[in-house]
């Protein structure tokens, strides 16, 4: 029912970018890491941009760290992410992950830096 974000690299993307209105703007970053969770909330686990160290996710992919569960191949386990709830669920086969489960995901993320202001 808890997790931690584990960022391993950060960068900045050169070139321009765009917020969300579509105006022009420096300050777009890619953070890729590690989330740890443990005791998984089959509800979804929060996960806001502040947690990656953005001021806002405009793309994220996570994936866990091993996709097929168990011995002798198991169910296949995916990971989606909710923007407008800014929370994560994880999937083995058709059904929620247990709620007693500990998985290790792995994100690349990208948005804006909270440092922009100043580029």
């Amino acid at each position: 029912m808890s997790n931690s974000v584990r960022t391993r690299a950060r960068q900045h993307i050169p070139g321009g970018g765009f917020d969300s209105s579509g105006g022009p703007r420096q300050g777009k970053v890619e953070v890729w890491g590690k989330i740890v969770v443990t005791n998984y909330n089959r509800g979804g686990e929060n996960l806001t941009p502040s947690d990656l160290g953005l001021k806002t996710i405009e793309w994220i992919d996570i994936k866990f760290e091993n996709a097929i569960a168990g011995s002798g191949g198991g169910q296949e386990r995916e990971a989606f992410f909710s923007a407008a709830d800014n929370q994560f669920y994880l999937l083995e086969g058709r059904e929620p992950l247990a709620a007693t489960a500990d998985p290790v995901l792995l994100f690349n993320a990208c948005g804006d830096d909270f440092d922009s202001e100043l580029l």
